[in-house]
C-alpha cells in the first residue's frame, strides 16, 4: 500500500496557469485575495523586483504572442531540456554504481520529469521557477531489489506567482538573531501564502544575478525582451497607420475656390468640404470632381515603411540575440554573414546552451535525486550503501555533434587499443541500438589477401602498377623459366 508523503498543492486549474484560473476558474477572486494576503500577513512578503511585471502583470503572455520570441524561445527549451538523460555514479566505486543503478530504475517511473525540467527553465526568463515533487513511499523492485522505497510519483508544474518570499527572523544558537527568506505556497483552495508544510518537496530554480536587491527572485531576460516587444507594437501601430498611404498614395487635390465660393461659404469651408468629398470617394474607389479642379493620385515612394520594416527586423533579431546569443542560426537574419559566421555563432550558442543545461541538471540532482537519496536512507543502510555518494542527474545532448567526425574519432581510439562504450557510441553515431529479434545488417566480409600470379588475382605482391590483360599492351606470357616459383618469390 502506498503512503502519499507530498501534499498536492496543484490542484484546480494551477497547471494550466494563470490565465486558465483567471479566464476559466469561476473563482478568479483567488488573485486579490493573494494580492491581499501579501498586505495582511504579520511580515511583509518580499514583492517581486522585476520591472516589467510591476509595469504589466500580464507580460510573459504579451511576450509569448511575439513571432520573433516565441520559436526562438521554443528552440532554447529544445536545446536544453532534452529527453535523454542518465544518472552518473558519483565516483568510481561499485557502490556508487550500485546506489545510481537504483535511483536511475526509481526515477525512470516518474511522471512530467521532462515537462517538469522544461518548465523550471523558464528561470531564465522569469527570474525563478517552481515545480512540487509528490512522491510516495511503496513496495518496488528496482533493479531486482524488493524494498520499501520512496520514489517520486510525479513532478508538478507551479505557476511562478504561486510561490512569494518571505523574511523571517531566527535566533541563532550563539544568541544571535538574523533574517532568513522562507517560500511561501499559495493553493486554489484559499488563495493566500501560507508556509509549506513539506519543503523538501519544493524545488525553486533561481536564475541569473541574485544580488541582493533581487531578494531571493534571481534576475531573468524577461524585462529586456519586453522592452523590444514594447517598441516592436508601436512601430507596428505606426506602420499600419500609414499602410493605406502607402498602399494607395495621397490624393493631390487643386480646387477652384473662387468658383465654388459663395457668400455663405469663404476658401476654407469650400476646402474643408471637398476634403471630406474627396475621402469619401477615396473609400470608394473613384472619384468625381469639377472639370475646373485638378485632382492627381500621388504615389508614395516606400522610403518611410521600408524604414519601419528594417527597424522592426532589428528589433526582431535583438530578441532573438536575447534569448539564443546568437542571430544566424536560428534563420531569421536578414542578408548577413556568411556559412563561416554562421558555424561560429551556433558555437557560441551551444556554448551558452551547455552551461545552461548543467546548471539545470545541477539543480536537478541537488532537489530531486538528494532528495530520493535521502528518504531511501533505510534501505541504503539495509544494503550497505550508506556511504556511497549521491548519482549525479545529467542530460545527453550531442545533438550539434558531427557524426562522421565521431566516428574517426572511434575508429582511431580503437586503433589505439581504446575501449568504446557501445551504448555511448549508438547514441553520439545516432544510430538506435536494435532489439534482440531485429533484423540487423552484416558487417561486410573482408576481402581474401591475394598473391598475383598464383590463381588468387589482384596486383602483384612485389609492388607497381597492375599489368593490363587485354589489348596490345596485355602482358605477353613469359617462358617457363622466367615464371617465379615460391622459393624465388621468397613464399
Amino acid at each position: 500500500m502506498s503512503t502519499d508523503t507530498s501534499p498536492d498543492l496543484t490542484s484546480g486549474l494551477w497547471t494550466w496557469g494563470w490565465p486558465g484560473l483567471t479566464t476559466a476558474n469561476p473563482q478568479a477572486i483567488t488573485f486579490m485575495s493573494m494580492a491581499s494576503s501579501v498586505y495582511k500577513s504579520g511580515a511583509p512578503m518580499l514583492y517581486d523586483p522585476d520591472l516589467s511585471r510591476r509595469r504589466d502583470p500580464a507580460t510573459w503572455d504579451k511576450i509569448m504572442l511575439d513571432d520573433d520570441f516565441r520559436p526562438a524561445w521554443m528552440q532554447r527549451l529544445a536545446k536544453v531540456a532534452r529527453r535523454e538523460w542518465t544518472l552518473e555514479p558519483g565516483d568510481e566505486s561499485e557502490e556508487a554504481a550500485k546506489k545510481a543503478k537504483i535511483i536511475d530504475a526509481l526515477l525512470r517511473d516518474c511522471k512530467g520529469l521532462y515537462e517538469g525540467r522544461r518548465h523550471l527553465e523558464h528561470a531564465c526568463m522569469w527570474g525563478y521557477a517552481p515545480v512540487w515533487t509528490r512522491g510516495s513511499r511503496e513496495w518496488r523492485a528496482p533493479a531486482d531489489l524488493l524494498g520499501e522505497w520512496w520514489a517520486p510519483v510525479e513532478i508538478q508544474t507551479l505557476d511562478f506567482r504561486q510561490v512569494a518570499l518571505k523574511a523571517e527572523t531566527e535566533r541563532t544558537p550563539d544568541g544571535k538573531d538574523r533574517v532568513r527568506v522562507v517560500p511561501y505556497m499559495a493553493t486554489i483552495d484559499t488563495g493566500v501564502h501560507s508556509p509549506v508544510g513539506s519543503p523538501e518537496c519544493l524545488t525553486i530554480h533561481v536564475w541569473g544575478n541574485d544580488t541582493l536587491d533581487r531578494k531571493g527572485y534571481g534576475r531573468g531576460l524577461d524585462e529586456p525582451v519586453y522592452v523590444l516587444v514594447w517598441i516592436k507594437s508601436m512601430v507596428r501601430t505606426i506602420l499600419l497607420q500609414g499602410y493605406e498611404k502607402w498602399a494607395n498614395g495621397i490624393a493631390d487635390v487643386a480646387v477652384d475656390a473662387s468658383a465654388h465660393a459663395s457668400t455663405d461659404q469663404d476658401s476654407a469651408a469650400v476646402a474643408q468640404e471637398h476634403a471630406e468629398a474627396v475621402a469619401a470617394m477615396r473609400a470608394l474607389g473613384y472619384y468625381i470632381h469639377d472639370n475646373r479642379d485638378k485632382l492627381t493620385v500621388v504615389g508614395m515612394s516606400g522610403t518611410g515603411s521600408q524604414v519601419g520594416i528594417d527597424l522592426l527586423r532589428m528589433l526582431g533579431e535583438g530578441i532573438t540575440r536575447i534569448v539564443l546569443n546568437s542571430v544566424l542560426p536560428s534563420g531569421q537574419a536578414s542578408g548577413a554573414g556568411s556559412l563561416a559566421r554562421a558555424g561560429e555563432e551556433g558555437k557560441t550558442t551551444d556554448d551558452v546552451m551547455d552551461a545552461e543545461r548543467d546548471m539545470l541538471d545541477d539543480v536537478v540532482t541537488e532537489r530531486i535525486v538528494r532528495l530520493m537519496d535521502k528518504l531511501n536512507a533505510p534501505m541504503w543502510a539495509e544494503l550497505g550503501l550508506v556511504a556511497a555518494p549521491c548519482p549525479r542527474f545529467s542530460s545527453v545532448a550531442d545533438e550539434h555533434e558531427d557524426p562522421e567526425a565521431v566516428g574517426r574519432v572511434y575508429e582511431q581510439a580503437q586503433k589505439i587499443g581504446l575501449k568504446v562504450s557501445k551504448s555511448e557510441a549508438h547514441r553520439r553515431l545516432r544510430i538506435a541500438e536494435p532489439k534482440d529479434d531485429a533484423d540487423t545488417l552484416e558487417a561486410p566480409t573482408p576481402p581474401a589477401p591475394s598473391f598475383g600470379g598464383f590463381g588468387g588475382g589482384g596486383d602483384s605482391p612485389f609492388g607497381g602498377p597492375p599489368k593490363p590483360q587485354f589489348g596490345d599492351d596485355a602482358e605477353k606470357p613469359r617462358a617457363e623459366s622466367e615464371t617465379p616459383t615460391l622459393a624465388k618469390a621468397g613464399a
